[in-house]
């Protein structure tokens, strides 16, 4: 059992068979949920790449419930074989932690060079430099001063699963102390610098006349080639519609009305008659016009006034013309027919203001 978790009846449950018992009694069956195994089937279970061989899981150290350390190889160059372990986000390894617990894993790159391999199953502590006997399997990780409690984890567990996923005694010493000490170490920026040199794909050699050398083995014979029969095809034409042209409007001449000329009307031109004046010796002052004409006073008073001074009848004396007789007779009209300017001619008489 996985230290912690606690088992309810009608659980269900993941485990490992870790062997089965045949005695007179019948079979004993032991599983376990601890075993390095265990994690192992559930990585082939969520990840595809290893359960169709892509990737491969070459060593697990495991402290059930606490943290793990698995490593991992792949052949194909083109995969990152801890990039699909971990999946888009940490979304495929956080599925198989939910089922253990939610013990830590760190998926740790394989290499064949110890150092390197040393190197990265100390992570997540940065290694300087490392000095190995491959004879005693033995190594010595220099990291920074800062990083020693990181390298050699809580209780001393980083550096124990790395010991046991490498299979190497490993000892750590910060860089000071190195130094203090005298040892000869080569960094890890040489080793991987090495190791790049010597994984890098080749690149083809160029002859002196600047064309690559490429090397054919085991070409199959070309098959006769056959030529295609060419067919001169027409481009179709296609006659475009033409609009047909608008035919031209007809202009109707437009007929001018003429119009008859009217001759025009004779004026006739009546001349005014003559008046001869008979003797007149004095020039009199005519009456002055008010906006009602005299009135039958005033002409009165006139005619007796000249009587007095010709010592003749006003008949015989033509005093007015004809067209002042003609307004002197519309103005008695006028007012014969108007009272009030009967009234109003009374009050205008100079006989009444002076009979007053």
């Amino acid at each position: 059992m996985i230290p912690g978790e606690e088992y309810r009846p009608g659980e269900s449950l993941k485990i490992y068979i870790t062997n089965v018992d045949k005695d007179s009694k019948g079979a004993q069956v032991l599983v376990s949920r601890t075993d390095p195994n265990f994690l192992k089937r559930l990585f082939e279970e969520e990840i595809t790449e290893i359960y169709d061989g892509t990737v491969e899981i070459r060593a697990i150290a495991r402290e059930p419930g606490e943290r793990s350390k698995v490593a991992v190889s792949t052949h194909d160059d083109n995969i990152d074989a801890t990039g699909a372990c971990i999946g888009m986000k940490g979304m495929r390894i956080q599925k198989i932690t939910s089922q253990i617990a939610n013990e830590k894993i760190d998926v740790i790159q394989y290499f064949d060079e110890p150092e390197l391999y040393i190197a990265d199953s100390l992570k997540p502590a940065h290694v300087y430099g490392i000095i190995v006997n491959k004879d005693s399997k033995q190594a010595i990780a220099v990291v920074p001063n800062e990083e020693l409690s990181l390298a050699i984890g809580k209780k001393g567990q980083n550096v124990r699963l790395a010991a046991r996923l490498t299979g190497w005694k490993i000892d750590i010493k910060t860089v000071d102390t190195a130094m203090q000490e005298h040892l000869t170490f080569k960094t890890l920026a040489d080793y991987r610098a090495a190791y790049d040199a010597i994984h890098a794909p080749a690149t083809p050699e160029k002859s002196d006349d600047n064309e690559p050398n490429i090397i054919i083995e085991h070409l199959p014979e070309p098959e006769p080639r056959v030529e295609p029969i060419k067919v001169e095809v027409k481009p179709e034409v296609i006659q475009e519609p033409v609009a047909p042209t608008p035919e031209p409007a007809v202009v109707e001449p437009i007929k001018e009305e003429i119009k008859e000329e009217v001759p025009p009307t004779p004026i006739t031109v009546t001349p005014m008659p003559h008046v001869d004046v008979v003797e007149k010796k004095e020039e009199v002052k005519k009456p002055v016009s008010r906006s009602h004409g005299p009135s039958k006073k005033a002409l009165k008073r006139a005619k007796e006034e000249l009587e007095k001074n010709s010592g003749k009848p006003a008949s015989t004396l033509p005093i007015y013309s004809k067209e002042e007789l003609e307004e002197l007779e519309r103005q008695e009209k006028e007012e014969s027919q108007s009272k009030f300017d009967d009234d109003y001619d009374d009050y205008d008489d100079d006989d009444y203001y002076d009979d007053k």
